[in-house]
């Protein structure tokens, strides 16, 4: 999980999760075997955004669903965004790339546009960098 600080703002993408519909959330993907957690947020940062980042501080891990799953994600925070092209899946995966503020964020979780768990965790986690 990358949340991409840009200035005062974070990156999101608008997904289409079947079957709950539209999401905003913050970038993620999986690992690729024999990728580290920081190659692969890399990886998805820039397939998903276009943007490259300068420094990246690795936050937290959180489980998923403990009990249930041995999931894990690890968090990042990537700051001195570079902008570039992104480059998603063939499958449609990423629809829409916004930048927003917090104000904004705080509406978008108020009205349901963002509702992915590990989004909201991940942005309360990373408060210290994004002051939700």
């Amino acid at each position: 999980m990358v949340l991409a600080i840009r200035g005062n703002r974070v990156v999101l993408v608008r997904q289409h999760r079947y079957p709950q519909g539209f999401a905003w959330e913050v970038v993620k993907g999986g690992i690729e075997r024999g990728e580290t957690s920081l190659a692969a947020a890399k990886r998805e940062l820039r397939e998903e955004t276009g943007y490259t980042a300068r420094r990246w501080q690795r936050i937290a891990r959180i489980m998923v669903a403990p009990g249930y799953f041995n999931q894990a994600s690890a968090v990042y925070v990537a700051m001195n965004l570079r902008v570039g092209t992104p480059s998603p899946e063939a499958n449609g995966e990423i629809l829409r790339v916004a930048v927003v503020t917090a104000a904004r964020v705080r509406q978008m979780i108020a009205r349901g546009a963002v509702y992915d768990s590990t989004t909201l965790a991940g942005l309360l986690l990373a408060r210290r960098f994004f002051p939700l």
